[in-house]
């Protein structure tokens, strides 16, 4: 769904006590809280939770962004959408992984060729 942040994001690697947040094997991350100006999920004003990426560093106040919310209990969690390959780029990567397999297998020294995307 689309939706239009409200105000401040904030970015915490720590959880209200000060320990730094860790995965179940231990591994560090930071989350992402925000409001937004639409109604989701039956609720306005509510906080929206995430798990941040670098690519998140420009959300700010009236950033339009495309998610999917999930109610986590009393919490609003958010997924970025799952990227859908169309059969055009699973079929060019199938190309490109057979060339490579056919180089290595044969061992050959000619040269690879490159694909390129179409737009």
């Amino acid at each position: 769904m689309k939706l239009t942040i409200s105000g401040k994001t904030y970015v915490n690697d720590k959880t209200k006590d000060g320990k730094p947040l860790e995965t179940k094997d231990g591994r560090p991350y930071k989350k992402i809280s925000f409001k937004v100006k639409e109604e989701v999920l039956g609720t306005v004003g509510k906080y929206i939770n995430g798990f941040y990426r670098d690519e998140m560093e420009h959300w700010d106040d009236g950033t339009e962004i495309e998610v999917e919310v999930v109610q986590n209990g009393e919490y609003l969690n958010f997924e970025l959408p799952k990227k859908v390959v169309s059969r055009a780029e699973f079929d060019l990567l199938l190309n490109r992984v057979k060339v490579l397999e056919d180089r290595v297998l044969t061992d050959t020294q000619e040269d690879i060729p490159i694909y390129e995307e179409e737009g």
